[in-house]
């Protein structure tokens, strides 16, 4: 299923909700393009029915974050599956997406960053 979104405002600032894939070729890009009206507000992305995430869909996820970070607002994940939260804390993002606030994050986060992963003895 393609990307659908729904943005519901609160007292705090707005509710993107996220249903479907959050890939490349659709999914990442419309959610860059919905950067534009969501970054002058705090955002909770609401991923409860996000079926699948790729490279492309945490890169899309990553931009939104940094153009929130860069407006001084905040930006953080709810209801992430088991399994995109795996992706996340494999690439390290859980720790500024996952229920961080902006204000005790960086400034900025990078997606080509290097993590050390331990291997484990032949």
């Amino acid at each position: 299923m393609a990307l659908q979104y729904q943005i519901r405002r609160n007292k705090s600032g707005a509710v993107l909700q996220l249903a479907g894939r959050l890939v490349a070729g659709g999914g990442a890009l419309q959610l860059r393009g919905l950067s534009r009206q969501l970054v002058n507000q705090n955002i909770e992305v609401d991923l409860a029915q996000v079926s699948n995430v790729d490279a492309a869909g945490l890169g899309g996820l990553v931009f939104l974050y940094n153009d929130v970070v860069a407006a001084g607002n905040q930006l953080k994940l709810v209801n992430v599956s088991e399994r995109v939260m795996r992706l996340l804390r494999l690439t390290g993002l859980s720790q500024f997406l996952v229920g961080v606030e902006v204000s005790s994050a960086p400034a900025s986060v990078g997606v080509g960053s290097m993590m050390a992963v331990p291997v484990p003895a032949a």
